[in-house]
């Protein structure tokens, strides 16, 4: 095939797969090298999952890092735990302790409301 009778292309014109043989061979050529490597990959990640290769680097490598004392601690056992001594505490306060004398009024004063003047609060 001669210059003159390949048809002209503009530059950044796609590529007629039908007709140019060259881009054929080179898109079949393109095709293969993936393929090719794909196979590759899958036969790497084969034998890395076969000799457990993630898992050895893995333990290595948290081996080497420091243990935080605290790290095996299940914190909502330890908020139940709280839970459950202050409900306890509560009830033993009320049913074992009976005051006997009548309980002191609490009474909530607002700063904002009433100002910091203790003269006026007594």
């Amino acid at each position: 095939m001669t210059d003159a009778s390949r048809p002209k292309r503009h530059v950044g014109a796609p590529h007629d797969t039908g007709t140019d043989i060259d881009f054929r061979r080179a898109l079949a050529a393109d095709r293969e090298i993936r393929s090719s490597l794909q196979a590759l990959r899958d036969e790497i990640d084969d034998e890395i999952a076969r000799f457990g290769s993630c898992a050895r680097v893995r333990t290595r490598t948290l081996a080497r890092l420091r243990r935080h004392p605290y790290a095996g601690l299940d914190w909502r056992k330890i908020a139940a735990a709280f839970l459950v001594a202050g409900m306890l505490g509560g009830a033993i306060d009320v049913l074992l302790f009976r005051p006997e004398s009548e309980p002191a009024d609490i009474v909530m004063v607002d700063p904002v409301l009433y100002g910091l003047d203790f003269a006026e609060l007594r």
